[in-house]
């Protein structure tokens, strides 16, 4: 049967490899920035990245976000 939660350590790992994956992609849209396929990294892929984690400047409607499968996978959100 899978787990329903996690350890707080596999939560907090979790939680640092969203902020990785962001700090990712904000560096190579600033390496993208100057160019001219800039807008169409922008409109596509940095959105859809960024949106997939969490950041809601660029909602583009995931479905699930990393951020709420990890708050689903604290104990601690636990609705008595």
């Amino acid at each position: 049967m899978p787990k329903r939660y996690l350890k707080p350590d596999q939560l907090s790992r979790l939680e640092d490899i969203k902020d990785e994956i962001k700090g990712l992609v904000r560096e190579a849209t600033r390496i993208v920035r100057p160019t001219a396929e800039y807008p169409s990294a922008h409109a596509y892929w940095i959105g859809h990245i960024l949106s997939a984690l969490d950041d809601e400047e660029y909602d583009s409607g995931s479905a699930t976000t990393m951020q709420e499968t990890i708050d689903a996978l604290d104990p601690l959100t636990l609705e008595d």
